[in-house]
């Protein structure tokens, strides 16, 4: 049982390009839904559910060729949300006496699992480091480690981290560097040309885009490690529905025109919010004065379109939520709508009271600031 691995001459292609062209379905107008359960292989004959382990047909096998070409991988595996793409992923590659070394913050139930589950049910050992300090990091894997975990621009705290350094840390103390790049999709940062090992990624958000499917995807170039989580998926039956791969393949030929514009409403919704009298504070890679180096920000073609900030203590920030009026006050990231969410405080993740996470959507950016701006302004 094997991964998909194509090996062919590296398209070169614009990224953009191949977002639109590559694939097996590359020629059709649409790439066409396999609903059946069993399917032939186009090369010897069998049924996909038998030969590769229900990988879903060839719909999902065509989205699995199409994330591969676009984060430059070896393989992709399909999972059908994206935290089975991390429970499989770290299931397949962890076992009881194990070691992990998490960044503080990072997507809330990848927390859970990792402060909770992984560690009781499991055996294995978690600790948490604030990755902003390499330092901290190095000290940290002083003690074997089986992976490194962590997000390059972090859920929902808005730490950027320095991807190909942490990835260089980690190997060099034997470590896998495992990540998920989902607030920043692989047209803005492709993490596996940094050093990456693994790369995951929630299809439901930016892959997709327009909020009407479920999906997870994770990529690498090692084949033994692609076959683990294969191999994990075939036995937990974590598989991804066609008309879902479907739904993602479509929203991928879109990605780079609308991951522009979500950076950039996102860049003038956070420039908006730093003048505004209600707010204390505003998280976003973008503005000229978050603290980051400048050869670190310039890894990345942009920052994505998720942005934080704290409410005035005067002001109720729930019901500044409530009171959003085109945006909608939904938990979710990625949609072409604006979605605002209130993480609970939570000072070991660094996210602080009075805290709201706005996912930008795809709006006239002036009609989503005056929608921002009444809700702040309300009384």
């Amino acid at each position: 049982m094997t991964v998909n691995s194509h090996s062919h001459e590296p398209d070169q292609t614009d990224f953009a390009t191949r977002a639109i062209h590559a694939g097996s379905f590359a020629g059709t107008s649409a790439p066409p839904i396999y609903q059946g359960v069993n399917a032939p292989h186009p090369e010897k004959g069998v049924a996909y559910i038998s030969e590769i382990g229900g990988v879903g047909g060839p719909t999902v096998a065509a989205l699995q060729e199409l994330v591969q070409e676009m984060e430059g991988a070896a393989w992709t595996v399909a999972f059908p949300a994206g935290q089975a793409a991390i429970g499989h992923t770290l299931f397949a590659l962890l076992q009881s006496g194990d070691r992990v070394v998490a960044h503080r913050n990072i997507y809330t139930y990848a927390t859970t699992l990792l402060r909770e589950d992984l560690p009781a049910k499991w055996g294995v050992e978690v600790e948490w480091v604030d990755m902003r300090d390499l330092t901290a990091l190095e000290k940290a894997l002083q003690k074997p480690a089986r992976l490194v975990y962590f997000e390059p621009i972090t859920n929902p705290a808005f730490h950027l981290l320095d991807t190909g350094r942490i990835c260089q840390l980690a190997h060099a103390a034997g470590a896998l560097a495992v990540l998920d790049n989902t607030l920043l999709s692989p047209y803005l940062f492709q993490p596996l040309a940094a050093g990456a090992d693994i790369v995951i990624q929630s299809a439901t958000k930016y892959l997709c885009g327009h909020g009407d499917a479920l999906g997870g995807v994770v990529s690498g170039n090692e084949a033994e490690v692609g076959d683990a989580i294969v191999r994990f998926r075939r036995l937990m039956g974590g598989i991804m529905a066609p008309m879902n791969a479907y739904l993602i393949m479509r929203g991928i030929r879109t990605l780079p025109v609308r991951m522009e514009r979500h950076c950039q409403n996102a860049l003038q919704v956070a420039q908006f919010l730093q003048n505004h009298p209600a707010v204390r504070e505003v998280r976003y890679p973008g503005l000229a004065d978050y603290p980051a180096p400048a050869a670190l920000k310039a890894q990345y073609r942009g920052f994505g379109g998720i942005l934080g900030f704290v409410v005035d203590p005067a002001v109720d920030h729930q019901a500044v939520r409530q009171r959003v009026r085109l945006g909608h006050p939904w938990g979710s990231l990625g949609d072409v709508g604006t979605l605002v969410a209130a993480p609970g405080e939570d000072p070991f993740r660094d996210i602080p009271a009075n805290y709201l996470r706005v996912a930008v959507g795809l709006e006239a950016p002036q009609d989503i600031i005056a929608d921002l701006d009444q809700a702040l302004s309300s009384t």
